[in-house]
C-alpha cells in the first residue's frame, strides 16, 4: 500500500499543472517526487494499494498527465464519510486533528514567503513538501479502515462509494455543452428588463433608492411608507428577506412584490446568464462542474464551482436558461430520474396501505396530499421529504403555512 497526495498550481483539476506527488509507505517515512518545480526534478502496479484523501481531484490530475489507469485505490475522505457523515467536516487536517490529535502543518504555512507572500507550490522547498500530506493520509487510513467493519461500512464503502469515484471522475471530465451565445442575449434581455423594473419601483417609491440595497430598500418600507412588519437584524438594519418581501406582497403592498420580482430576475441574471459562460473550460469548450462526495448528510451529491444541480426549472426564464444546455451534433440530453424512490421505499418498509394503493394506482403522491395545484404540489412535495429525513416542527411550520394538506 501507499498513500498519494498530489500537489498542483491551481484548484481545477482539468487545469492545474501536476507540480509534484507525495508518498507515504508507512507512518513516518514519506517521499516527494518534485515533476515542476524550479529545484530539480510505481502508480500504475496492481499489487499496490494507492490510499488517497479526495481521491477524485487527484486522480482528474494524474489522468490529465497521463497517469492512468490507477488502480487499486482506498480514499480516507469516504472512509470517515460512510461512517461519520454529517458529524463533522471531512477535511483532511479536521480529520487528523479528531482521530490522531495531530495538527497538520497548512499549505499557507507550506507556501509562506519572505513578506507575506506566498510562494507557488513549485518553489516550494522539496523537504517541506515531502511531510506535507501523504504521511498523514496514510496513518489516517490504518486509524479508519478497521471502522468500517465497526459501524458495518463495508458494503456501503466498498461496493457503492468507492466504485462512485472514477464514474463521478468521468462526468466531470466530459460534463456538460452551453450555448454562450443564448446565454449571452439573455444576460442583454435580462438587463434591458431589469432597468425597466427598476423604473416602475422607483416611481412607486417616495423617493430614489438603491433597489439592490436591503438597508435602504428596508428604509423605503417601513419608513418612508410605514409598512407592518418591520423587524430589524442583527446589525441594526430592517430584515427585507424574501419571506418578509412576500408576505407583504401577499397582504396587497405593490411595491414589495415588484422589488421581489426584480430581486429574482437579477438573481438569475448574476447567477446564470453572466455567470456560466466564464466557467466555460477554454480547452474543452465546456462547464467542468465537481460533484462532492462528502458535504452533505444525507448521502446525496452536491455540485459546485458552479452548481449544476440548481439550474431553475419552474419559472419559464429559468426554463430559457435551461435551453443554453445542449448537446453535441449526432448527441441528444437524456434525463432521467427516479419516480418519487423514498416514497416508494417508506411504503414498502412502513408498510403505508394509502402510499402502496397510491403507487399501485400510478398516482402522483404529492398531488394527491396537496390537490392538484402545481406550487401547493411543490409544497407538499417538501412536507412530504421533510417528514421522511426527520424536519422538526419549526422547520416543518413555514411549509405548512397557508396550506391545507389533505390526509393520505
Amino acid at each position: 500500500m501507499i498513500a498519494v497526495d498530489t500537489e498542483t498550481d491551481s484548484l481545477d483539476p482539468w487545469q492545474a499543472r501536476l507540480v509534484g506527488i507525495a508518498l507515504a509507505v508507512r507512518p513516518g517515512l514519506a517521499a516527494y517526487l518534485p515533476l515542476a518545480h524550479r529545484e530539480g526534478g510505481g502508480l500504475a502496479d496492481p499489487s499496490v494499494l494507492k490510499i488517497f484523501h479526495n481521491a477524485k481531484f487527484d486522480l482528474a490530475v494524474l489522468k490529465s498527465h497521463g497517469f492512468w489507469p490507477i488502480a487499486p485505490l482506498d480514499d480516507t475522505m469516504l472512509l470517515s464519510y460512510v461512517q461519520s457523515a454529517g458529524l463533522h467536516g471531512q477535511g483532511l487536517d479536521e480529520l487528523a486533528r479528531l482521530h490522531l490529535g495531530a495538527s497538520m502543518i497548512s499549505y499557507a504555512e507550506v507556501t509562506a514567503g519572505p513578506r507575506g507572500k506566498a510562494k507557488r507550490f513549485d518553489e516550494v522547498e522539496i523537504a517541506a513538501a515531502t511531510l506535507y500530506a501523504a504521511d498523514m493520509t496514510l496513518r489516517l487510513w490504518q486509524h479508519l479502515r478497521p471502522g468500517l467493519f465497526t459501524v458495518r461500512a463495508v458494503a456501503l464503502y466498498e461496493l457503492i462509494e468507492r466504485r462512485l469515484i472514477p464514474v463521478l471522475l468521468a462526468m466531470e471530465e466530459h460534463e456538460v455543452l452551453v450555448d454562450a451565445a443564448v446565454l449571452a442575449r439573455l444576460s442583454a434581455e435580462f438587463a434591458a428588463r431589469l432597468a425597466a423594473m427598476e423604473r416602475e419601483i422607483q416611481a412607486l417609491a417616495p423617493r430614489p433608492f438603491n433597489v439592490g440595497s436591503p438597508k435602504q430598500t428596508g428604509e423605503i418600507l417601513f419608513e418612508a411608507l410605514k409598512l407592518p412588519g418591520a423587524k430589524r437584524g442583527k446589525s441594526g438594519a430592517y430584515v427585507t428577506d424574501s419571506a418578509v418581501l412576500q408576505s407583504l406582497a401577499e397582504e396587497g403592498h405593490e411595491l414589495p412584490a415588484r422589488i421581489l420580482a426584480w430581486r429574482a430576475l437579477a438573481k438569475l441574471k448574476s447567477t446564470y446568464t453572466d455567470a456560466l459562460p466564464q466557467e466555460i473550460n477554454p480547452r474543452t469548450g465546456r462547464i467542468h462542474t465537481r460533484f462532492s462526495m462528502a458535504a452533505t448528510s444525507t448521502g446525496r451529491l452536491s455540485s459546485t464551482d458552479p452548481n449544476l444541480q440548481n439550474i431553475p426549472v419552474k419559472t419559464e426564464e429559468g426554463g430559457r436558461i435551461r435551453q443554453a444546455f445542449i448537446a453535441p451534433p449526432g448527441h441528444v440530453l437524456l434525463s432521467a430520474d427516479y419516480s418519487q424512490i423514498e416514497l416508494r421505499l417508506l411504503a414498502h418498509v412502513a408498510d403505508i396501505p394509502a402510499l402502496r394503493e397510491s403507487f399501485a394506482r400510478g398516482e402522483d403522491i404529492h398531488a394527491r396530499t396537496a390537490a392538484v395545484d402545481s406550487a401547493l404540489r411543490r409544497r407538499a412535495k417538501a412536507i412530504n421529504f421533510g417528514i421522511i429525513y426527520g424536519i422538526s416542527p419549526f422547520g416543518l411550520a413555514p411549509l405548512s403555512f397557508g396550506a391545507q394538506p389533505r390526509a393520505i
